[in-house]
């Protein structure tokens, strides 16, 4: 993942180990290839930091109304699908 500032080599180790089957982790991965911060995506998504690295490692699955919050952030943050 080319520009994972800002994020610990562990983290995005176990971001890389998560079923990228999965739209969380797909949406961490991109939010790490361009840099966005957890501290943003939870802010934006309205829940804690440690909430979004749950979810960003594949320890946690976000409900269906935060999925879909992610799918609009996703485009807010002109990520790639």
């Amino acid at each position: 993942m080319p520009d994972a500032r800002g994020y610990s080599y562990a983290f995005v180790k176990a971001v890389e180990k998560a079923d990228g089957r999965r739209p969380e982790i797909q949406f961490a991965r991109a939010c790490i290839k361009a840099g966005i911060p957890v501290t943003r995506v939870a802010r934006d998504m309205g829940v804690s930091r440690m909430t979004v690295y749950n979810w960003f490692s594949g320890v946690y699955r976000p409900r269906e109304a935060q999925l879909a919050k992610m799918h609009r952030l996703t485009s807010d943050y002109k990520l790639a699908a």
